[in-house]
């Protein structure tokens, strides 16, 4: 006669930590190598670990796609805390399943850009009624002025912009309208 044990919600939380440590910890190679130089593989290790317990549905997800989320933001250079880049939880209705998407955010993707060493500078504005504002393409290139103003009605929106300057001195700017914000 055998018995049943029943574990608690609280025991099966606890086991599935402790097999995604172990994952962690057999995969260390892996993303060791996916990892850039500058990103330490214990940091890194770290992070990951905060923000599966931060968001404990993470663990109950389809595993193979978080592991293939924690790699793809290894690779990035990024790291999942929610400022860099997020480990985000969505229902696959085809295999009905919850997976995990990696999605780097404008702090992570930021970073890469200076991290590129091909960029100088990178900027993005919110234009507001009152600011000073003009922008610009002739036969020299795209151009850009804007200048803040200290009484803008921060109620009406007249766009928004980004604005890139290259290590060759190439200026890149995307304007946007708030039609297409």
């Amino acid at each position: 006669m055998s018995s049943l044990v029943e574990i608690t919600p609280k025991q099966e939380y606890a086991q599935r930590v402790a097999k995604f440590r172990d994952q962690m910890e057999s995969q260390a190679a892996e993303v060791r190598a996916a990892l850039p130089v500058h990103v330490p593989l214990e940091k890194f290790n770290r992070v990951l670990q905060t923000a599966v317990t931060s968001d404990p549905k993470l663990l109950y997800a389809d595993r193979a796609s978080l592991w293939l989320s924690a790699m793809k933001c290894a690779q990035d250079g990024l790291l999942p805390d929610g400022r860099d880049a997020a480990l985000v939880r969505f229902w696959d209705s085809k295999l009905k399943v919850e997976k995990v998407q990696y999605f780097p955010m404008t702090f992570g993707i930021l970073k890469k850009v200076r991290n590129s060493g091909e960029v100088k500078s990178v900027v993005a504005r919110v234009v507001y009624a009152g600011d000073q504002y003009r922008y610009w393409i002739d036969e020299t290139g795209e151009h850009l002025l804007y200048e803040q103003s200290p009484t803008h009605d921060i109620n009406t929106v007249v766009c928004v912009f980004a604005m890139a300057k290259t290590k060759d001195d190439e200026l890149m700017v995307e304007p946007l309208s708030p039609a297409e914000i």
